[in-house]
């Protein structure tokens, strides 16, 4: 029997008849549900440091720190940002089971030889420093237009042997030393966003430690990128840079690549046979009929969102492909047999397009789908048993289209996996009889307001 959620009390509800009588349902929580499907990359965000126990002495306007002033052997987080520190080497001399230091916001110098050294410490913000380098070489020679090329990370002087996580962002960087790797040798994540880069030099994966897996270079000024040998780096971020126009990447080993929001990106050249994730969104693609999607045999979660694709895209070399998001391009009609190229695809997202027709055999092929979004368009009504082919669909969200009543949605009872139906914002949600609802599948949960 369909399970319905019902506005009011159910002994309400009984008490009017079940013939003819208009109901309203309610959902519970689509949202909650939908989220669980969310169609993103797995993106390596900066890291935060948990549930330590902790030091907190943010906003404090410090200068300086005087010696043996933290002494504990069980604080394990110090933040210290957004103070006036310029020297950092005494804060770690008696805390020894340090394992997250944030020093973001200070006035630590960068560009100078610095003395830090601990065993034990994991995670280092050194970001959004208040001094800049290329300042002061800006003062000393206002002739030189190349100041950005000699803006130098110095790490000599530290020694982190366990170090996983640093974060560089928002400082004036364009190289580092020949030994950072030996500084920290165990790196997994390197952040260097926005430090004004716009290129990544050619022996920049040599001075990396072969432990790093993550590299975030967002928001910068990259135009021609060539990366032709990456160590061992697996996920690579360089949304945001708005005049990264050529970019060639070979790699046997990155699996997740985002360009999101790289409105100049034009020609691209990959040579990465393992690549699983892959973010095209906000580059007011047109097409992509240009992009050589063979080289992603392994791909399986493609994100084209927010860019103004008339068409849903033919792309025939996807066969590993788990998850496409298409929301918020400008698509109006869905042809038969469209996605036939994607038979594992499971998740399979619409939202927010100007979809006006559907065909009988649109989604046919898609037997693994489990979860299908449709809100947000034009939709009026739909051809019956559109659906039927969709055997193992689970998720249904058409919120927000134009349908009068919910029988034009032609979901009937032969869609029998289906579990969550949500149709708010339709024309038709103050409206649902009982003799309507009996035509969706059994077990299924309506979700109307």
């Amino acid at each position: 029997m369909i399970k319905y959620i019902i506005i009011f009390a159910l002994l309400f509800v009984f008490a009017k008849s079940f013939h003819g009588q208009d109901i309203q349902a309610i959902s519970t929580d689509f949202e909650g549900h939908d989220k669980n499907y969310n169609l993103n990359l797995i993106k390596n965000e900066k890291k935060r440091c948990g549930n330590f126990e902790s030091l907190n002495l943010d906003n404090m306007n410090l200068h300086v720190i005087k010696n043996n002033i933290i002494q504990s052997d069980h604080i394990q987080h110090i933040s210290l940002h957004n103070n006036n520190l310029d020297d950092i080497y005494t804060i770690l001399d008696n805390v020894p089971n340090l394992f997250c230091l944030n020093l973001s916001r200070n006035e630590i110098n960068i560009y100078n030889g610095h003395e830090l050294r601990h065993l034990n410490l994991k995670m280092l913000d050194l970001s959004y420093q208040k001094i800049s380098e290329a300042k002061d070489l800006e003062e000393q020679d206002e002739e030189t237009n190349d100041i950005y090329k000699y803006i130098i990370f110095n790490s000599t002087g530290m020694k982190l042997p366990n170090l996983q996580y640093l974060d560089l962002s928002g400082n004036d960087i364009s190289t580092l030393l020949w030994d950072f790797n030996v500084s920290f040798p165990q790196l997994i994540q390197l952040d260097l966003i926005n430090v004004k880069a716009d290129e990544v030099e050619p022996a920049f994966f040599s001075k990396i430690p072969k432990s790093l897996r993550v590299l975030h270079l967002e928001n910068n000024y990259l135009h021609n990128l060539t990366l032709q040998n990456m160590a061992e780096v697996t996920a690579l971020y360089l949304d945001e840079n708005p005049i990264l126009r050529i970019i060639d990447i070979a790699s046997k080993k990155l699996k997740i690549l985002s360009l999101s929001n790289c409105p100049s990106l034009g020609h691209g050249n990959f040579d990465i046979p393992f690549l699983e994730q892959l973010d095209l969104s906000m580059n007011d693609f047109e097409t992509v009929s240009y992009i050589n999607f063979q080289v992603f045999r392994s791909l399986r979660i493609l994100l084209l969102d927010y860019n103004k694709l008339q068409k849903i895209p033919l792309i025939s070399d996807l066969q590993q492909l788990n998850e496409l998001s298409l929301n918020f391009n400008m698509i109006k009609d869905i042809p038969s047999n469209i996605f036939s190229y994607f038979p594992s695809l499971k998740k399979l997202s619409l939202r927010g397009n100007k979809i006006e027709h559907i065909e009988k055999d649109s989604f046919l092929g898609l037997n693994n789908l489990e979860y299908l979004n449709l809100s947000e368009n034009e939709l009026r009504r739909l051809p019956y048993n559109w659906a039927t082919s969709l055997i193992n669909l689970k998720y249904l969200n058409m919120n927000s289209n134009q349908f009068p009543n919910i029988l034009d949605l032609a979901v009937n009872s032969a869609v029998v996996s289906l579990k969550h139906l949500s149709v708010k914002d339709n024309i038709f949600t103050k409206k649902i009889t009982t003799a309507e609802l009996a035509y969706l599948p059994n077990a299924t949960t309506v979700y109307v307001v």
